[in-house]
């Protein structure tokens, strides 16, 4: 089992203590992570991306995937639409400058734009990018991220629609709840596919689904990490950390409950 620790897990600590990127590579290292997702929180992204491959080799870490943010529901179809194109096509080279194998992306969405409606105008968005990041032998990797690409059937659609082996999927167990998905049955749909996996556990308050960690929610973290394994997954589990607990015991709980699971499967 190899684990890594996607950079917006330490978000919290960004905000109250002005967290590095290198700080979170030497946190990540700390706790036993072998590999880092990147993206978002640079101080200075050209000065930081010329000093990242003497980081990585001083903590031990690799790139395990690059991360960015799209919302191609909410513009599909407006003139703000090309921002977001931009916005992936930056994104896909700054992957391909930290020699990271994948890029996380989302389909978004807005309120009223049906899936019927928008699904097939953000495959579109999601084909052209595809040329690009097979230029730059990126992957593209889709998240389960609630809007128009929130369940397994979304996810596949997407899939079959662009077709190609530079578009695939990063499977994230827990937003599956957000749409009442069952996390197990979803990630054993779309397991064969996934190049990037985010862990997390969450539980449902009310109307609403909120982070907390590992083992404590509704998640059934085994079950999606055997049906993962059964599926031939060889890539890295991403921990996601978002919970309201201190990262900096809250990331290394996480960690070692994943290092349990990693001796019950055999992994």
């Amino acid at each position: 089992m190899k684990l890594s620790l996607t950079i917006y897990s330490v978000a919290q600590l960004v905000e109250q203590e002005g967290m590095t990127v290198e700080k979170f590579l030497e946190f990540a290292s700390s706790v036993g992570f072998t590999g880092v997702d990147l993206g978002y929180f640079w101080q200075d992204k050209k000065k930081e991306m010329a000093k990242l491959s003497g980081w990585l080799e001083k903590y031990g870490l690799v790139v395990s995937g690059a991360i960015t943010r799209s919302n191609f529901g909410a513009v599909v179809g407006t003139p703000q639409l090309q921002e977001q194109i931009n916005l992936v096509k930056e994104a896909i080279e700054d992957a391909r400058m930290m020699a990271a194998p994948s890029l996380r992306i989302f389909a978004g969405g807005r309120e009223g734009l049906s899936f019927q409606e928008g699904a097939p105008l953000i495959a579109d968005c999601f084909l052209r990018l595809t040329e690009e990041a097979e230029k730059k032998k990126v992957v593209l990797a889709l998240e389960d991220h609630h809007g128009l690409a929130a369940t397994a059937e979304h996810l596949l659609y997407y899939l079959n629609r662009v077709n190609s082996p530079y578009f695939r999927l990063n499977v994230d167990i827990a937003n599956f709840l957000f749409d009442r998905d069952d996390p197990v049955q979803a990630t054993r749909q779309t397991a064969a596919y996934a190049v990037m996996v985010h862990v997390k556990d969450a539980k449902r308050q009310g109307e609403k689904v909120a982070g907390c960690l590992l083992g404590q929610g509704e998640v059934d973290v085994k079950g999606c990490l055997m049906a993962l394994k059964e599926a031939g997954y060889s890539g890295y589990l991403s921990l996601e950390y978002e919970v309201a607990e201190n990262p900096r015991t809250g990331i290394p709980f996480c960690y070692h409950y994943l290092k349990r699971l990693e001796t019950e499967l055999n992994w």
